[in-house]
């Protein structure tokens, strides 16, 4: 019988702030976190994922031996002690297992309904509270920059220039819900008074995903109101077109 279970693969582009890089532009610039679905394996151990069937049954041999060495073990977060259990079966790849996640310095400032009724698992509050942690860091200003990592002179740095924030990629595959990870974001952004959010799907099926997702955390009139399907709009500013 075929088995199946959610992976998460968890990718840090200089998640470790003690051991920056070099190049302090993208030693600070982006952390990632990359969950994706383990490929299926029937009662033989025969790999017969999609994405992965190429790979095993490639008639190259470095590439079959490539592909019978990955190995996965069960996942569950490290640092984060609450919230309930996601519903599926997740596990991680080895070896990105073996590096540890950062600490927890982030405090939620969401409803606590949502993380004592299950509304968003231990899985997509770990990615909710990294990715608002790593937005709590600002990086050097643009102006500071004369190119990728260079230093301009010190007469051209321009004191005032803005700072920019530090962004988080979250590279979730299936079953790992994003749209409500991403939900998430946006209540916990509302419940500390941001009220700038920028969501951009790519189909009319998406869109409504992300309207029930928001109204599932009880943003249901936010969504009604702050949610627009972009190919029914004229051109024109959002809130003339909702107008």
């Amino acid at each position: 019988a075929a088995a199946a279970a959610t992976t998460r693969t968890a990718a840090s582009i200089a998640m470790a702030a003690a051991n920056p890089s070099t190049d302090p532009f993208f030693s600070t610039s982006v952390q990632a976190a990359s969950r994706d679905v383990k490929p299926s394996v029937d009662a033989e151990g025969e790999n017969v994922s999609n994405n992965n069937n190429a790979a095993v049954k490639n008639n190259s041999d470095e590439g079959h031996e490539e592909a019978e060495e990955i190995s996965y073990t069960p996942y569950k977060p490290a640092k984060l002690t609450y919230g309930k259990i996601h519903p599926d079966p997740v596990v991680e790849n080895s070896t990105l297992g073996a590096v540890a996640p950062p600490d927890v310095t982030y405090n939620l400032a969401m409803p606590a309904e949502i993380i004592y009724e299950g509304k968003l698992s231990n899985l997509q509050l770990e990615a909710v509270v990294y990715g608002c942690q790593r937005h709590m860091t600002d990086l050097p200003g643009a102006n500071d920059y004369h190119g990728f990592g260079r230093f301009q002179s010190a007469e051209d740095i321009v004191k005032e220039s803005p700072a920019i924030r530090a962004g988080f990629l979250l590279g979730d595959g299936a079953g790992m819900g994003k749209g409500r990870t991403l939900a998430g974001f946006v209540v916990e952004n509302i419940s500390r008074g941001k009220k700038k959010h920028v969501w951009i799907s790519v189909s009319n099926d998406l869109y409504e995903d992300a309207k029930r997702d928001l109204r599932d955390l009880g943003l249901s009139e936010f969504a009604e109101n702050n949610c627009f399907n972009m190919g029914k709009l004229p051109y024109a500013s959002l809130v003339e077109s909702s107008e």
